[in-house]
């Protein structure tokens, strides 16, 4: 539906217009905070040192 609103799978709380976001593997969207200590994955989903790709949430899809 259009007017669902994103929830963040691991806090379980909405995830709003200018949220700190990042992309985790199986989950999609989350706060990126909720990803704090979690280990970062390439492509191929081994572990890798690069720092954890973030962005604000512009709320569209």
């Amino acid at each position: 539906m259009a007017d669902d609103k994103p929830i963040c799978e691991i806090c379980g709380t909405e995830i709003v217009v200018g949220d700190l976001c990042a992309n985790e593997t199986e989950m999609g969207m989350v706060h990126a905070e909720c990803l704090a200590g979690a280990p970062v994955v390439n492509d191929e989903g081994e572990e890798t040192d690069a720092p954890l790709f973030t962005y604000r949430w512009d709320g569209k899809p």
